[in-house]
């Protein structure tokens, strides 16, 4: 079975970290508000309803409030991500 990766309190800040081990997962989810993920080491697939995005170190992306996606990690994984003090993540019921 995949772990879920580690994903740091994103309630208290604006730039978040986001790591993970190779073969783990993070299941479909959303937030309530934009983000944007710059990854700094390893890689992962973001995959979303209608397409799927390989990110490797200095790529990144930005995920659309309420989009749901998944990530699934290829090589361990360190990013950053940038959202609203505010925003919520919350995950799809599967």
């Amino acid at each position: 079975m995949l772990e879920e990766t580690s994903l740091l309190d994103l309630s208290n800040d604006i730039n978040n970290g986001l790591t993970g081990n190779k073969g783990s997962q993070m299941p479909s989810h959303f937030s309530t508000k934009e983000a944007i993920i710059i990854v700094l080491k390893g890689e992962a697939l973001l995959k979303f309803q209608d397409k799927e995005i390989n990110l490797i170190p200095d790529d990144s992306a930005i995920i659309p409030a309420s989009e749901s996606h998944s990530l699934f990690i290829k090589e361990n994984f360190e990013a950053n991500v940038i959202m609203a003090i505010d925003s919520e993540i919350k995950f799809n019921n599967n």
